[in-house]
């Protein structure tokens, strides 16, 4: 399946025959960004009649007060609109970060254990490639993420498998609104520090950049 906006485009379980009698396990915090593609991969798989599963899997740091807040009800608004979609209830590592980015030392454990373990058979992210550097100097210079405009330990994975790794959160949004879903996003959270967000960190800054390029 194909989407596309003008800010881009990405295919979704294209080879039905490859997805077909696969467990995908999707890593989903209820930000939009693995909101969207959970979304996206339920309708391909409701659209296809595929016989594929879907299997959240989280980590929830303890030290950040809404990390992982709105996961729960994301999941249930997409169970609620593919009833007869086997997405499943999320399973999460639960750790103590302390105010480090940390979350992917626990996860990836977790992850690898279940593949040995033939619990899943795809592993998806919904991570996207962020703003450009031009972009962040222009619209939020005194806020970091991680060095450069990219994830980049992240994207630069041999083994990644993310759909939007060559999109921006402007795309992400436009998606939503295409789709007649801007009720699920802001039903979403970027923020793992407060609700409605704090409008300090890079996650609030760059979701505020993206809905004034999209929806104002």
């Amino acid at each position: 399946m194909i989407h596309s906006n003008k800010f881009g485009e990405i295919k979704i379980l294209e080879d039905k025959e490859y997805f077909q009698d696969k467990v995908i396990s999707l890593a989903m915090s209820g930000g939009a960004d693995s909101t969207l593609l959970c979304y996206l991969i339920a309708k391909a798989i409701h659209d296809g009649n595929m016989n594929t599963a879907i299997w959240p899997m989280n980590g929830y740091d303890i030290s950040l007060p809404h990390d992982s807040l709105k996961l729960i009800k994301v999941i249930e608004f997409i169970n609620n609109r593919f009833p007869e979609v086997d997405l499943k209830y999320p399973i999460s590592v639960v750790f103590d970060g302390q105010g480090e980015d940390v979350k992917n030392d626990y996860l990836r454990p977790l992850r690898d254990t279940l593949c040995k373990q033939g619990a899943y058979d795809i592993w998806m992210v919904g991570i996207n490639q962020g703003p450009t550097l031009e972009i962040q100097k222009k619209e939020f210079p005194t806020i970091k993420r991680l060095a450069g405009h990219t994830l980049s330990e992240q994207l630069l994975a041999p083994e990644l498998n993310a759909p939007f790794v060559n999109q921006d959160k402007r795309f992400i949004v436009q998606c939503y609104k295409d789709l007649g879903l801007l009720d699920l996003y802001h039903t979403t959270s970027s923020c793992t520090q407060s609700d409605p967000g704090c409008n300090e960190c890079w996650f609030c800054h760059e979701r505020a950049w993206a809905e004034k390029e999209v929806l104002r």
